[in-house]
């Protein structure tokens, strides 16, 4: 082979060479660039998430936590007349007030019982929000953490124990 010819094939291998570099660097370029604009997404959803008011605070009152039992239903119907307030969790995840409180509730007033109505589908169909809101009630209205699994008591809702010991395992 010719001393040209030999030139002629190391400049081709390096060129290969040098376009295989180019390339390998170009991926990891470019997994770079895709692993920081899933991480700036993820930064700006949290920062979202922060900034809007939970179901609780979107509510317009204080609730105030106590050690009173928490009735679950799925109407009004199924709760005691003096249960108040009374919280209503929408398919949508946000939160209703379907009892007020009674006159002069507050922290040091000794609460008899709240209560929350839900969805009457049982809890594989809630919406994750619909689950979210059940837990930021219950976590609104229970003093204690972890919430006793005494505290919340079902009443006519289509709630299985081991459904409400994992809403309950959510609550903040």
């Amino acid at each position: 082979m010719s001393p040209a010819a030999k030139l002629a094939w190391r400049l081709a291998a390096a060129v290969l060479v040098a376009g295989g570099a180019l390339a390998v660097l170009y991926h990891f370029v470019r997994a770079e660039e895709v692993a920081q604009a899933a991480a700036a997404r993820a930064l700006a959803a949290q920062q979202r998430a922060e900034a809007e008011p939970g179901p609780i605070e979107r509510l317009g009152f204080p609730v105030h936590a106590s050690d009173a039992p928490i009735h679950v239903a799925i109407g009004l119907a199924a709760l005691a007349p003096d249960v108040a307030p009374v919280l209503a969790v929408l398919a949508d995840g946000s939160l209703a007030l379907r009892r007020p409180p009674r006159p002069f509730d507050g922290p040091l007033a000794g609460a008899v019982s709240t209560g929350i109505l839900v969805p009457a589908a049982p809890l594989a169909q809630w919406s994750p929000a619909a689950r979210a809101a059940f837990a930021a009630a219950v976590g609104a209205l229970a003093a204690a953490r972890p919430v006793p699994a005494g505290q919340v008591r079902v009443a006519d809702a289509p709630l299985a124990p081991a459904d409400l010991r994992a809403l309950l395992s959510w609550v903040p």
